[in-house]
């Protein structure tokens, strides 16, 4: 799985990581994450799956969403297909929810072969299960208590 810290550039040449987890400031607006979407999933990368959230800080609201790059290359908004899942908030005349409001969703449906695409998944024993499953309710969590995880 290629995975890599830091903005890619012509100065910073990395491999584009297969999955993204991205981040949005504290603002209102969602047209700049979900085009970060658009260009993350787009031909000029090779990120196949897109986690993005937002914590509005001053609402005590969230929002979550998961999405995969189309066979096209590229999502946009009339590709709902594409959609693992998101919360509401993203459709016009729907609130985002409380940060406070536990989870039930398990978003599943994100097969493991794309997390390591183009190379093949490798052969472990036990084996990688066939989808990647993510818990909307660990994702909420570490919106509402960030802790640094690994080596840095």
């Amino acid at each position: 799985m290629n995975a890599s810290f830091g903005p890619w550039s012509e100065q910073n040449k990395r491999l584009w990581p297969t999955i993204l987890i991205d981040m949005a400031a504290n603002s209102k607006d969602m047209s700049t994450l979900l085009a970060r979407r658009d260009w993350y999933l787009g031909k000029d990368t090779q990120v196949n799956v897109w986690i993005g959230a937002k914590h509005f800080k001053s609402e005590g609201t969230s929002w979550i969403g998961v999405a995969l790059r189309s066979a096209r290359g590229c999502l946009g908004e009339d590709d709902a297909s594409k959609w693992i899942g998101r919360l509401q908030g993203v459709e016009e005349g729907k609130e985002f929810e409380s940060v406070t409001t536990p989870r039930k969703e398990v978003w599943n449906h994100v097969p493991t072969s794309l997390l390591f695409h183009p190379d093949a998944v490798p052969v472990l024993d036990p084996a990688y299960p066939e989808s990647f499953v993510g818990g909307v309710e660990k994702y909420r969590k570490c919106l509402t208590n960030p802790t640094e995880k690994g080596r840095m």
